[in-house]
């Protein structure tokens, strides 16, 4: 028998939550258990869990808000995180995911996605009547071969030659690299500390604010700093004479690295250590089995140096009658006419017609 519900986080246990996520086709790194219960923790706010189950087994999840009052639910998303996207169980066939999509508007009027990837946005259009999407942050990600040098190859010969010079200048000159996960609780601290340092230091040579540093922010990284069940946090550090000079802080699921935040001390600007230490963890990620680098939001020219691929990610109003295409330009108009002015949100609102 299959059912739709939607229930309290809190009602969920942590293993249960676990074994479903690595389970999972795209085990989205940003739906592991520790980052929903820091946010839960940190942000006081509740999150509810959208399940879709057959005989008692889930098909679907969708970590997010309900508005019951509304009929509306939305995707959970926080600072930084992208190419979000439902978590579906590995062998769900495309009748079922039809079947989801009936039953869930049979209980909610509108669904907002946010910072969804292009895969999360095709599954939604073809398997709805009605949606509307707005093109959010391009995501530029390496698709991972099997091994470090078969990588090189698929990149440009000054590329290639670039990296290869600079992370061999770190070494010949006595630059050391470690890398640390969360099941090394009190390394992972003082790493921590040395990344805020080093990333402020960072915002500070190139004159610009940084968000990572903000309290809210740093209250969440804190909280998942705690987590020591299962590795997902994998920071990579530089080191000189025993000094931390350099530090890459990402995240790792079942299949894929994401790069979320770095920093570098400016007085050892020679060593050229953003390249080192993301050749470095490529190659790390590579020899883990690793399949996907996600850069995240952002399209850095340094990026490019790396890749060429990226996915779109995008902003969807779904909705499948007259309510929730009403509802849909009430939302939009609320969230948006100060952001993008009303001039344009009104040329936007055409979209929904």
């Amino acid at each position: 028998m299959e059912e739709l519900l939607i229930i309290p986080f809190t009602k969920i246990s942590e293993q249960d939550w676990t074994d479903f996520h690595q389970s999972c086709i795209d085990p989205v790194v940003f739906y592991q258990y520790p980052f929903l219960s820091a946010y839960s923790k940190t942000s006081n706010e509740s999150i509810d869990i959208l399940l879709y189950r057959e005989d008692g087994t889930t098909l679907v999840a969708l970590p997010g808000k309900f508005d019951g009052q509304k009929k509306i639910f939305s995707n959970l998303t926080y600072l930084g995180w992208d190419n979000l996207n439902f978590l579906v169980a590995n062998g769900l066939i495309e009748s079922d995911l039809k079947t989801f999509f009936v039953a869930l508007f049979k209980v909610v009027d509108l669904i907002i996605y946010k910072n969804i990837s292009h895969n999360c946005q095709q599954t939604i259009i073809q398997n709805t009547r009605t949606s509307t999407f707005f093109k959010g942050f391009r995501c530029p990600f390496i698709s991972l071969p099997q091994s470090y040098q078969a990588y090189l190859e698929t990149i440009s010969i000054s590329s290639k030659r670039t990296i290869n010079r600079k992370t061999n200048f770190c070494e010949r000159n006595g630059v050391k690299f470690r890398f640390l996960s969360n099941t090394q609780k009190k390394s992972l601290k003082n790493a921590f500390i040395e990344l805020n340092r080093l990333h402020g230091m960072r915002m500070d040579n190139v004159e610009m604010e940084s968000k990572f540093l903000k309290l809210d922010s740093q209250r969440f990284h804190n909280e998942i700093l705690d987590y020591k069940n299962k590795e997902f946090i994998l920071i990579i550090q530089a080191l000189k004479d025993e000094k931390v000079i350099g530090t890459l802080y990402g995240f790792v699921s079942s299949n894929q690295y994401v790069y979320f935040a770095s920093g570098i001390d400016p007085n050892y600007s020679k060593y050229s250590l953003g390249t080192a230490m993301m050749a470095k963890v490529i190659d790390y990620s590579i020899c883990k089995g690793y399949k996907y680098f996600d850069f995240l939001r952002g399209t850095e020219n340094y990026k490019f140096k790396w890749t060429k691929e990226t996915n779109q990610n995008y902003t969807l109003y779904s909705f499948d009658n007259i309510f929730g295409r009403f509802k849909a330009i009430k939302e939009y108009w609320l969230v948006n006419k100060i952001r993008l002015g009303r001039k344009q949100t009104l040329v936007n609102l055409k979209r929904f017609f």
